[in-house]
């Protein structure tokens, strides 16, 4: 994906400068912090600056066409991550073109969330980059726009599939190297790769070049010695060679020559050097450069011993040395007659010809020069064991202002611990409790009653009171002929009517033990039975109803001056000095937000509108104040997006505001640790692989072959190079 949005946007003074006709000389590009993804269209095309500038860079034009009426231009920046100790997070991408001196802000990308370039590695070579493609395309006065190219917006990392996220330093060190998923593959190679001893024993037995060089040169200047078959033939026909050797001496000597051509090695038994050079660059490797053991053996197990070529070539020469020149030949009757049975001279200068590309076939220097030098590319153990211990997480700082166990506010910076298991923790969970205290305070404010529905409430049951008792002091004039009823079990008075109840602590279900009273009966047709007991103290009166067969418990009812007690109660409950909501704009003082200064005591649910200025969330935001005396605080919450803020201070106004971190924002966070400790325990594992496998090689002069061989005995996983 790329990490630049598209559309780009022509700014108001670049689309001024690019229709109104002229030379225009594209300047440069410039990464920005400020973060401007909220501005509309319109808004982002008003711009005439963005803020301070992060980094910038030369822009360069890849392309112009012109069809007549339009014309397109395709500029091109890259920013590469050299010199950058830390990663680089930017927001958007400014243009700048400019007419004679006069340079302005022609072009603006907005860049996706979370875009940066990483941090270089040690060395300060570039590793990550931002290389950005912008199409113009230039009509009449109204018509410009800019496409950003969508594959243009890209690392170097991600499009050489070296660097897979890690962004580490060790990674472009170590990207060469056998990856975790591939170790047990890896461990089963490793396993069959030649041991150096067995390779310079192998090695040694074969041909040196030079040496080979020179045993063919003396063959070659032996031959070139040697008569040509016609002046041999025109000599013997002039000479008498019945003085000379006979037949079987020459014979003896030819067959010694051809015995020893027949033990060379023919073609079909080796190699060229252009062969061999061929299967040299076709061996498979493994990841530290290694060749198996299995290759070695079979590249030179068909390849002539040096003992035996040396032999071979000695027997060459002595046998050419014992050759006859002209001033000692046969006859030509003789030799006719034996050369008819021996192999033709063409036969001879293929065989002489089969032992010269046997001695071409031999390796070079060259091939143990490669070796030599693959060796030398391998990590030295200093350098790998130094970038292991450069890597300390327990530097990484986070810091937070909070509310502590008392309330009072705190900042403090904490910082990552390693754990057992090799992670790291940022741990202030028992020192941070800022989500405590904020919750308390919401389920407290959530159990206040609004004080115009409690007053309707108790007037409601003022009314209801009054009613009720109109209504039995109604009741009680219209009885007549009341009964007493001494010691009485409550449940089974059930007719209607007055009772004089005497004694009831000796009966059953009296409402109120032993005071004696006046009982009302309601009788509605046995299925709805009310009883109203009229306490002689002067107590509040009892009552309670039958329904079906079910007797429900004895409720004491309320007098007017409870009632009135309770108001007393409720009125005198709220001690605050604001009301209970307040709609304000500005938040810059105690004033502004609950409109009145100390030493109130506050409460307010709160409404912040936008346009205002102070340290609240002032886009529309809820919230709600309280605190007493000098000291209050404030919790807006935003109605648009997961934003709440703290704000608090003494004294005429706040004097600290601070943003809640949400779940979300932790555990992005815990994430983002994870997956660093991931790399970075995967890294680890890799070295640890390399220092245990890793083949280290010295190299000594020819006259130190004991020390060269002492120092592989005192280093069993190296290998020693003699110099020759």
């Amino acid at each position: 994906m790329s990490q630049i949005r598209d559309p780009a946007y022509i700014t108001e003074q670049g689309r001024t400068m690019m229709t109104a006709g002229g030379d225009v000389t594209y300047t440069k590009a410039v990464l920005y912090g400020q973060d401007i993804s909220h501005l509309t269209a319109d808004q982002v095309q008003a711009l005439t600056s963005i803020g301070s500038p992060l980094k910038q860079v030369p822009i360069g034009v890849s392309d112009k066409q012109s069809n007549g009426k339009d014309t397109t231009v395709v500029l091109e920046a890259t920013f590469q991550n050299d010199g950058l100790t830390a990663d680089l997070p930017y927001t958007a991408v400014g243009f700048f073109a400019k007419k004679g001196e006069d340079e302005k802000l022609i072009i603006v990308a907005v860049a996706n969330a979370g875009a940066y370039l990483a941090a270089t590695r040690p060395d300060g070579v570039a590793t990550d980059a931002l290389d950005l493609k912008v199409a113009i395309a230039i009509g009449d006065a109204t018509n410009v726009t800019a496409v950003v190219d969508p594959g243009a917006s890209v690392t170097p990392a991600t499009l050489n599939g070296a660097i897979n996220e890690t962004k580490q330093v060790l990674t472009a060190l170590i990207d060469t190297k056998a990856s975790q998923s591939n170790l047990d593959q890896t461990n089963a190679e490793v396993a069959k790769k030649a041991d150096s001893e067995a390779v310079k024993s192998q090695l040694a037995t074969k041909a040196n070049t030079t040496d080979i060089d020179k045993q063919v040169k003396t063959l070659n200047d032996a031959i070139n010695t040697k008569a040509d078959k016609a002046t041999v033939d025109a000599e013997i026909a002039k000479i008498d060679f019945t003085p000379y050797a006979k037949n079987a001496d020459v014979d003896t000597k030819i067959k010694a020559v051809s015995d020893v051509v027949a033990t060379k090695v023919g073609t079909d038994y080796s190699y060229s050097k252009a062969q061999l050079d061929e299967k040299l660059l076709a061996l498979s490797t493994d990841t530290n450069g290694k060749v198996s053991a299995d290759q070695v053996t079979a590249l030179i197990a068909d390849k002539a011993n040096k003992a035996d070529v040396d032999k071979s070539f000695k027997a060459v020469n002595d046998s050419l040395a014992t050759k006859a020149d002209q001033a000692t030949t046969y006859s030509k009757t003789d030799v006719d007659k034996l050369l008819s049975a021996k192999d033709d001279t063409t036969d001879v200068d293929a065989k002489i010809k089969t032992v010269t590309d046997l001695a071409n076939t031999k390796a070079s220097q060259d091939s143990l020069n490669k070796l030599s030098q693959t060796v030398d590319t391998k990590a030295d153990k200093a350098t790998v064991d130094a970038q292991i211990a450069g890597i300390d997480f327990s530097k990484i700082r986070f810091r937070k202002q909070y509310l502590d166990g008392q309330g009072q506010t705190q900042d403090h910076t904490w910082k990552a611990t390693k754990n057992t298991d090799g992670t790291y923790t940022i741990d202030l969970y028992k020192d941070d409790w800022t989500a405590n205290k904020v919750n308390v305070l919401l389920s407290q404010i959530g159990t206040k009653a609004d004080q115009s529905n409690v007053n309707a409430q108790v007037q409601d049951a003022k009314n209801a009171a009054t009613s009720r008792a109109d209504n039995l002091q109604s009741q009680v004039n219209n009885l007549k002929g009341a009964r007493t009823a001494n010691s009485p079990d409550f449940d089974s008075l059930t007719d209607s009517g007055p009772y004089y109840v005497t004694n009831p602590e000796k009966g059953k279900n009296s409402p109120c033990g032993g005071i004696w009273g006046t009982l009302i009966i309601s009788n509605g047709a046995d299925h709805r039975i009310v009883q109203t007991y009229y306490p002689d103290n002067d107590d509040s009166p009892f009552y309670r109803m039958k329904v079906d067969n079910n007797w429900q418990p004895w409720r004491q009812m309320a007098k007017m001056i409870d009632i009135s007690n309770l108001q007393n109660q409720i009125n005198t409950k709220h001690n605050i000095a604001t009301p209970l909501f307040r709609e304000i704009q500005n938040s810059n003082s105690w004033q502004d937000i609950f409109g009145v200064g100390n030493p109130n005591s506050v409460l307010t649910s709160i409404r912040i509108d936008a346009g205002g200025s102070g340290p609240l969330l002032n886009d529309f935001a809820a919230g709600v104040g309280f605190g007493g005396a000098d000291t209050k605080g404030v919790l807006s919450v935003g109605y648009h997006n997961n934003q709440a803020r703290i704000t608090g201070g003494n004294g005429n106004g706040p004097v600290w505001s601070e943003d809640i971190a949400w779940k979300s924002d932790i555990n992005s966070l815990l994430n983002t640790i994870t997956t660093l400790q991931n790399q970075v325990n995967d890294l680890i594992n890799q070295i640890n692989y390399i220092k245990q496998n890793y083949l280290q090689g010295k190299r000594f002069p020819a006259n130190q072959e004991a020390q060269a061989q002492q120092w592989e005995n005192n280093n069993p996983n190296d290998i020693a190079m003699i110099e020759k």
